[in-house]
């Protein structure tokens, strides 16, 4: 009897020791959505001496050749944080962090999502017209992507860039919007928005067509001109 009390009395203590140095991950959570290029925190708790933290896909969660070392936290110190720059390399997919303690103990992270940030366009509306020395322009979107996020917008006109109009935004979730001084003269333009540092983040709008009624009353009326001139010179020519 006594034995088993020693025995049970042990299997209590070193389940509370267990327990007491089991490290938690808390961030990122199950099922999250966190973007490349972007700066995110890594947090976790209970952990009873510093760790190395890599991050690997989540189908090769069993393979330790796979784990890909994360240099800003390995190896971390006792603060259970650590701000990871996600790699721009990185596809669409499901990852997990892994977390190595000193005392070689291995936690691996819930399974969270790593998207490529995108923009989607809600303004200008397919097929729109407008007339020449419209100003200003306004254009709209919706960003799937972190908050502050710098991109480039700029013009193209009949599918060349008109290098005068790119300028520096920052972006955030959600909503966001840009507005031009003018678009130019007669032409087919598109909006699109580009990021420095990811060659796959990148958006075009629908085309916008500027055009000038004056202009275009003057051309209709060029052959109609033409053709009467070509009568009258016919009547002249019978009449002599």
């Amino acid at each position: 009897m006594f034995a088993a009390k020693t025995i049970l009395a042990f299997l209590i203590v070193s389940l509370l020791h267990i327990t007491a140095h089991s490290l938690t991950v808390e961030e990122p959570m199950a099922d999250e959505t966190l973007y490349r290029g972007s700066d995110v925190n890594i947090l976790w708790s209970n952990s009873s001496s510093s760790v190395n933290i890599s991050y690997l896909l989540s189908a090769d969660s069993s393979n330790n050749s796979s784990w890909v070392p994360i240099p800003e936290c390995s190896p971390s110190s006792l603060s259970d944080i650590c701000t990871w720059s996600i790699p721009v390399s990185l596809q669409n997919s499901t990852y997990r962090l892994a977390f190595f303690t000193l005392s070689n103990e291995i936690t691996l992270s819930e399974e969270f999502e790593i998207s490529i940030p995108s923009l989607v366009f809600t303004s200008p509306s397919a097929g729109q017209v407008i007339s020449n020395g419209s100003a200003p322009f306004n254009v709209t979107w919706i960003w799937f992507g972190p908050d502050s996020y710098a991109v480039e917008i700029f013009l193209t006109k009949n599918g060349i860039e008109d290098s005068t109009t790119r300028d520096s935004v920052i972006v955030n979730s959600g909503v966001g919007s840009y507005q031009f001084a003018s678009l130019g003269d007669d032409g087919r333009y598109q909006i699109k928005v580009e990021s420095p540092t990811d060659s796959a983040v990148t958006a075009s709008s629908e085309v916008v067509t500027v055009d000038d009624p004056g202009k275009s009353g003057a051309r209709s009326m060029v052959p109609f001109g033409g053709s009467l001139l070509a009568l009258l010179l016919i009547v002249a020519h019978l009449l002599i």
